[in-house]
């Protein structure tokens, strides 16, 4: 028998629950002293800050609009010719 998938919907957005992780993660490091656990932390918290960042370019208009498959096929074809 197969287990069955736990399924929740997440009521808060992705790029929220990154920071959330990012600043509970400098607070955490803020506790400690100087040392190996506290740099693993301060990582953490740059990966997160950086994630967030990653998943609001993405998500932005700009880059989720791109050019029509025809066009892009029109374009290679001009480069093609030169």
């Amino acid at each position: 028998m197969t287990a069955k998938r736990n399924r929740r919907k997440n009521t808060v957005p992705f790029d929220e629950r990154l920071y959330k992780a990012a600043y509970e993660a400098r607070q955490a490091a803020q506790q400690l002293p100087q040392g190996a656990e506290r740099e693993a932390l301060l990582k953490k918290a740059r990966q997160a800050e950086t994630a967030a960042h990653l998943n609001q370019w993405l998500s932005t208009q700009a880059c989720s609009r791109r050019a029509p498959a025809s066009s892009r096929r029109d374009r290679r074809a001009v480069r093609s010719v030169r």
